[in-house]
């Protein structure tokens, strides 16, 4: 990975982004479980994603 500012700077605004839009983001791995969601799904679904 870059440590580029302009990178690193950019990086923060994508995942800024991903957080505040208004539609529902789920990653899931090979095996189908949920390794990332949003914060739309967060506070539609009432379930906190933990992360391990």
């Amino acid at each position: 990975m870059s440590s580029n500012p302009e990178d690193i700077m950019e990086l923060h605004w994508l995942f800024d982004m991903l957080q505040h839009i208004d539609v529902g983001l789920v990653v899931l791995n090979d095996k189908y479980e949920v390794k990332l969601w949003n914060s739309f799904i967060e506070n539609h679904s009432g379930v906190r994603l933990v992360y391990c």
